[in-house]
């Protein structure tokens, strides 16, 4: 797995796993630098985000533990020991309202079936939040609408659909069958339509009045270049009289 970051400088910096390895490597114009270890216990499970103007990325390592970590750090900012639950699947970083969000899924061995968990790791104070179980491993989504986050948990009959607002609580749990998806997909597709027939109308009208403009400026212009014309004939007249009458005087 890579990711790209760019930096404001407009340098690139790639973040990437091999073996059990996670390396860093930055360029910038055709010149990129030598890798740099960031870690040398990875296993699975890399993702990351831009958290407070540095790149965190998270991990599981070769005892299971998920582990944060920060390019600018070498010491483990946050540690889920694999103690607590044997078997974590799907871990996901992401940041919401300014704050760190870990994501993962675990597996109850006594039926089988995966829970969600939500926590923040640098906010202790902040509650953990739990899913209803799924039969099995969903496919993890998420969406950032500014005041909500979108989080979606995505089977191939049914799909769980998580809202949660500013205040971390989740709020507005849906589930959804595959008509029912479709169905929503539709509704936001229609509504997509909608709002680009909206887009294109504004964009017409925009473009017919800026049109207008230009046929008023061209007038005016057109007025201005007359006028001057004249100014400059008066002028040229004005000289003339004056050659012939103010000189013969003197």
């Amino acid at each position: 797995m890579e990711t790209i970051y760019t930096g404001n400088s407009g340098q690139k910096l790639f973040l990437y796993s091999s073996e059990n390895f996670i390396y860093l490597r930055t360029s910038t114009g055709m010149d990129i630098s030598r890798p740099i270890l960031l870690c040398s216990d990875y296993t699975g499970g890399l993702s990351s985000v831009i958290f407070h103007d540095s790149i965190h990325f998270l991990y599981q390592n070769l005892h299971g533990d998920l582990i944060i970590r920060n390019i600018l750090d070498s010491n483990i900012l946050y540690r889920m020991s694999a103690d607590k639950s044997p078997d974590y699947a799907a871990p996901l970083l992401l940041t919401f309202k300014d704050k760190l969000l870990l994501l993962y899924f675990v597996k109850n061995p006594l039926d089988e079936t995966y829970l969600l968990k939500i926590i923040f790791p640098f906010e202790m104070t902040k509650p953990e939040l739990s899913s209803p179980p799924f039969p099995a491993l969903p496919q993890l989504q998420c969406l950032n609408l500014n005041d909500t986050l979108i989080i979606s948990c995505r089977l191939p009959e049914e799909c769980c659909i998580y809202q949660l607002n500013q205040d971390f609580n989740c709020t507005d749990v849906q589930f959804l069958t595959s008509e029912s998806l479709k169905s929503l997909q539709n509704d936001y597709k229609n509504q997509y339509l909608q709002e680009y027939s909206n887009y294109r109308e504004s964009l017409d009208i925009l473009k017919k009045t800026i049109e207008e403009k230009d046929i008023l400026i061209d007038k005016i212009s057109l007025q201005y270049d007359e006028l001057m014309n004249t100014a400059l004939r008066y002028k040229e007249e004005a000289a003339k009289w004056y050659q012939k009458f103010c000189t013969k005087k003197k």
